[in-house]
């Protein structure tokens, strides 16, 4: 995965929410693009309740859902 950037090098942002922002990137192989959200981690409670959300939804086999990647840096 490779973030797509803008003439300063600064990730292409689509949008932002309540939780995080969401940026264009595309795969580095096929070049298919696709919307990666990044949400900050800064409550351990909440961050239990995304990690199962997160589980469940990766288990979702759709032509319209999404890869689901965790990455917990609290622990």
């Amino acid at each position: 995965m490779v973030f797509d950037r803008d003439p300063h090098e600064q990730r292409t942002a689509l949008g932002h929410g309540t939780y995080g922002k969401v940026y264009v990137a595309h795969d580095r192989y096929t070049w298919k693009k696709f919307a990666v959200k990044e949400i900050p981690m800064r409550n351990p409670v909440f961050t239990d309740v995304l990690e199962n959300e997160i589980k469940i939804l990766s288990t979702l086999n759709h032509r319209n859902s999404s890869y689901f990647s965790f990455e917990n840096k609290l622990k």
